[in-house]
């Protein structure tokens, strides 16, 4: 039967990261891309229209299903929220909020993307992700764990943010994938289009 899926990228991406998984699904599925600029949008602003493009988008009936990697992760864990979504599937994404960087790094992060400020581990929208129910939902969340980065050298990384920070907090009826492939390589890994087709299925 097809679905609605939504796709949602990480910060400075764009729906592109998306094609190595789109072109393994099926053509019947009615497929929308969320996109974004972290740097120009207030994270309010971002987070505000995201809700309103995913109520457009279920209004045709069909079971709909929320992809995020990175920090559009923790955008789909928000758009649980809307009734019609049914299944969320979380790639690579730092759902506890971002830390663990050094101070230059964490500086430069604010200064370039102010949604950064937004998903800090105590963040009021991180907070407000955690306290949500999701007792309705299916949720995957995929955790990539290889890499290194430069930013965090002590800390255990994808390449990109911690791997705490993807698997410190998940839903509690969550399926947990730990995936050995970088914050960027995950996204054409075999294993994680099968969960994305199972979810979907």
């Amino acid at each position: 039967m097809a679905k609605n899926i939504l796709l949602i990228h990480g910060a400075w991406a764009t729906r592109t990261c998306f094609n190595y998984i789109v072109d393994k699904l099926d053509d019947d599925h009615n497929i929308q891309f969320f996109e974004y600029d972290c740097e120009e949008e207030k994270a309010v602003d971002i987070l505000k229209r995201a809700i309103k493009e995913c109520k457009e988008f279920t209004t045709n009936g069909q079971e709909t299903i929320v992809i995020g990697h990175s920090l559009g992760g923790i955008l789909a864990m928000y758009l649980a929220r809307n009734k019609r979504v049914a299944s969320i599937v979380t790639i690579a994404a730092p759902l506890s909020g971002i830390g663990g960087f050094n101070p230059f790094m964490h500086y430069f992060l604010m200064l370039a993307a102010p949604i950064f400020s937004c998903i800090l581990p105590k963040s009021k929208f991180i907070t407000d992700v955690k306290e949500q129910n999701y007792d309705d939902k299916n949720i995957d969340c995929i955790i990539a764990c290889e890499g290194h980065s430069f930013a965090a050298p002590k800390v255990k990384t994808d390449g990109v943010v911690s791997v705490s920070s993807q698997e410190d907090w998940t839903p509690d009826n969550a399926r947990v994938h730990t995936i050995h492939a970088n914050h960027h390589e995950i996204l054409q890994h075999e294993q994680v289009t099968e969960i994305i087709k199972k979810a979907i299925s």
